[in-house]
């Protein structure tokens, strides 16, 4: 017999996990780990999620702490799109202790949000965060380089939809998911390096290099397809961005609103030895 914080849950045999995931648009999923559908505070939780979670490092103090959950992808709950949309970002998940035959008797093991999360294949793995992870948030803007905004977003301005920057392919060969043969986008090789592949309104891959040659296209993707594809099938391909002024300058026509610092002063610059000529180490401008 367990006593937690007050609560007797005998049966050591009859105990099992739920998960309740609360999505930032206020929807509810219930997950647990047992093989029978139980009901609590007005949730279902399913048990055909087929999740799993490893063991949670817990810390005294501010520490961030967390897990990993893994489990499958279906189409009735837990969807590629959805999780590519973001509807899953900063999710909050609480974990439960239950026990199965009577659900009156459980107990809250953890409560976090749901971090980064990875896709293979059919299945994620996504990592849950203490709740200490909201004092790790970095707020206001980062002094880097390179540009910190992701494209297309409100601030970036660059739409990335437009049919100046995307293609529209047909699928000629397929290679293990990962490697696929189109007709020509009409664009540059590398145009679409780091973009990404939409089969529709879906988002099915992230495009790791981009070649053109004789008149055909040549992707290569991060992972395995998210979805099977037939030959034929009409893709949409949308631009990639490295961060870079250069590219946001000359590939997109868009470096006034570029978010980066790219004049600052690198950890080369300061500790190469100073050469008589090279430059005025004036604190002035080395760009002016």
């Amino acid at each position: 017999m367990r006593n937690l914080n007050g609560l007797k849950l005998d049966g050591a045999t009859t105990m099992c996990h739920c998960w309740t995931l609360t999505r930032r648009d206020g929807q509810k999923f219930g997950f647990t780990d047992h093989d029978q559908i139980l009901t609590f505070e007005g949730l279902s939780y399913a048990p055909s999620s087929g999740l799993t979670m490893s063991d949670c490092d817990h810390q005294s103090g501010f520490a961030t702490t967390g897990a990993e959950i893994s489990g499958a992808l279906m189409s009735a709950t837990l969807t590629e799109s959805d999780i590519a949309a973001g509807l899953y970002d900063q999710a909050v998940i609480d974990c439960w202790l239950v026990d199965w035959r009577d659900a009156s008797k459980r107990f809250l093991l953890d409560t976090g949000t749901i971090g980064e999360i990875r896709r293979t294949g059919e299945s994620f793995t996504a990592e849950t965060r203490s709740l200490a992870s909201a004092l790790d948030v970095p707020l206001g803007r980062s002094f880097e380089t390179i540009c910190p905004l992701t494209l297309g977003e409100a601030a970036c301005g660059v739409k990335t939809n437009s049919v100046d920057l995307c293609a529209s392919v047909q699928l000629q060969a397929l290679q293990d998911d990962k490697f696929l043969t189109c007709s020509g986008s009409g664009f540059a090789s590398a145009w679409f390096k780091g973009g990404a592949l939409f089969c529709g309104p879906d988002r099915i891959g992230i495009i790791l290099d981009h070649v053109e040659r004789a008149q055909l296209c040549y992707l290569t993707l991060t992972d395995a397809l998210s979805k099977p594809i037939p030959i034929g099938m009409s893709l949409r391909l949308e631009p990639g961005c490295d961060k870079a002024l250069g590219t946001c300058r000359d590939k997109f026509g868009n470096a006034l609103r570029f978010g980066g610092f790219p004049h600052m002063p690198v950890a080369e610059l300061l500790l190469a030895p100073v050469r008589e000529g090279s430059m005025v180490m004036d604190g002035g401008s080395f760009f002016r």
